[in-house]
């Protein structure tokens, strides 16, 4: 077999085949980045312009997670978000382990999530899970007035804030909240009862 860059002919004995010295985009787009993980994707995004607008289009992000296997309530859990204190956890299960309790800090099957939020709470309030969804974290203060959506794995964070709460609410626990994703309307609600 002989190669010869400059044609970009690849000889099998008498056979010459010409080769395309690119992939072509669609089949890139649509059949290779889609199965790669997200880690790598955001490294993928330092490759070109093309690749940045790509790989951050909303279109991408739907057809990403469109791939992903459907989430069912009786199949088996393999990655759990727990939170400790002010510590957040991904604790990702082996089918092959039974879990009664994890024990923090000797356990291979958790990481450690690095929360470097710069938030300013007030005294006494706390920021509680509220739920997680296609790898986002939604978090929300303890008295009602913020949440915050946070991608762990590209470790960015936005901060909500209501400024017509400031000061009404001040009770913790006294609001309730629910996270989560609305097909038909293609986009995550986050909903808060006082």
């Amino acid at each position: 077999m002989e190669y010869d860059a400059g044609t970009a002919m690849v000889e099998f004995g008498e056979q010459v085949l010409h080769q395309q010295k690119q992939l072509p985009d669609d089949l890139i787009r649509h059949h290779i980045l889609p199965k790669l993980p997200i880690k790598s994707l955001i490294q993928f995004k330092l490759v070109s312009k093309q690749w940045y607008s790509t790989l951050s289009s909303h279109q991408f992000a739907l057809f990403y997670s469109q791939l992903s296997p459907p989430f069912h309530p009786s199949s088996p859990i393999q990655f759990l978000f727990i939170q400790n204190r002010k510590n957040y956890y991904i604790f990702s299960h082996d089918d092959d382990v039974e879990v009664d309790e994890i024990d923090i800090n000797n356990n291979k099957n958790l990481v450690k999530l690095g929360f470097d939020f710069d938030l300013e709470l007030e005294s006494g309030e706390e920021l509680h899970l509220i739920g997680t969804c296609n790898g986002l974290v939604c978090l929300a203060s303890c008295f009602g007035n913020f949440f915050v959506l946070w991608n762990p794995v590209i470790g960015k964070f936005r901060k909500y804030f209501d400024d017509e709460l400031e000061g009404y609410l001040s009770i913790p626990f006294r609001v309730s909240w629910g996270f989560g994703y609305v097909s038909n309307v293609d986009d995550y609600k986050v909903i808060r009862i006082i």
